[in-house]
């Protein structure tokens, strides 16, 4: 099979992530997106994604973005409101594909920035970016549909790299899912394997899959399997043992894009980024800002159900 030179890979690269303001990205995207592209990019940036440790640790001033799930306008509204804001950075929580019907656009898309923009975009995994989650809730189809059946097997190598974690100005810990009765410590996570699929039980799976529960206290098992519900006491605990003031989390949908679950208390905050997520939900989305000075501010994205569910009409290539 023959394969993209690096300098080819990487004009395209550049090409998508120059490309934010173009009112036909997805469809850009698309016509550049073929396997063979795919199978350049994936390994290249893997190999950028391997080299940060599973707690990516920053200091500035942020954007926080939590769950995507295929919704391309979403992220595009998101992009080109902050992407040229000179110093900030964006960080991802994680589950960028499934549910939505654009989810190797947003993938594409954010992967070639992280090509371009290595420090400037953290991604972090989600509980979706794993085989299981993904041959069941739509990526794999789309995989099939869109490019070919054999391309979706490529993309494991990413779903494996992303890091798990980022520390924001030593005070905020931004993670996908949630904390774990296997971790007391920051440090535990650098420990952690991460590439590999998600286990079924555990702290890797727990760091993806756990959520805050207001009702209850310390740790209860999860209605979504072998992990964890936990209480604000145990969030108190967390942050007090690692010095940390707040945790930022996504894995939950927000009716208002962002909600303070031990409200009011203000430990922990979700914040979910994909608006109109399902036909039983008529839920804003929004992004979290974090100035260099700790101030944080929610900016919530205008409803695009019309547009956000709906995938563009890209033939197969």
């Amino acid at each position: 099979m023959s394969s993209l030179k690096p300098e080819q890979g990487l004009f395209i690269a550049r090409t998508i992530a120059n490309s934010i303001n173009n009112d036909n990205l997805a469809i850009f995207i698309m016509s550049k997106c073929n396997s063979l592209f795919i199978r350049w990019l994936i390994p290249f940036v893997s190999e950028i994604l391997r080299s940060e440790p599973n707690v990516v640790k920053l200091e500035g001033k942020f954007v926080v973005i939590g769950d995507i799930h295929g919704q391309f306008n979403d992220l595009l509204y998101i992009l080109r409101a902050t992407h040229q804001i000179e110093g900030l950075n964006l960080v991802f929580l994680g589950d960028y594909v499934d549910r939505g019907k654009n989810s190797i656009e947003v993938l594409i898309l954010l992967l070639c920035l992280k090509v371009m923009h290595p420090k400037k975009f953290i991604l972090l995994r989600g509980n979706h970016e794993s085989i299981a989650m993904t041959q069941e809730h739509g990526f794999q189809n789309e995989c099939n549909t869109k490019i070919n059946k054999n391309i979706y097997e490529v993309f494991h190598e990413c779903f494996f790299s992303f890091p798990l974690c980022a520390i924001l100005n030593n005070c905020i810990m931004c993670i996908h899912g949630g904390i774990s009765p296997h971790m007391s410590k920051i440090n535990e996570i650098d420990e952690i394997s991460r590439f590999c699929e998600v286990p079924e039980e555990g702290l890797l799976m727990d760091l993806l899959w756990s959520d805050p529960d207001p009702y209850i206290c310390g740790f209860s098992p999860s209605v979504r399997g072998k992990t964890y519900m936990f209480g604000l006491d145990e969030v108190k605990k967390f942050l007090d043992n690692n010095g940390l003031k707040m945790i930022v989390r996504g894995h939950q949908v927000a009716n208002e894009g962002y909600c303070y679950p031990f409200s009011p208390d203000q430990s922990l905050v979700t914040v979910f980024s994909a608006s109109c997520y399902s036909s039983d939900y008529d839920n804003n989305a929004a992004y979290m800002s974090i100035t260099d000075k700790g101030k944080i501010n929610f900016v919530r994205i205008p409803l695009l159900r019309s547009q956000s569910r709906f995938s563009t009409n890209i033939p197969k290539r």
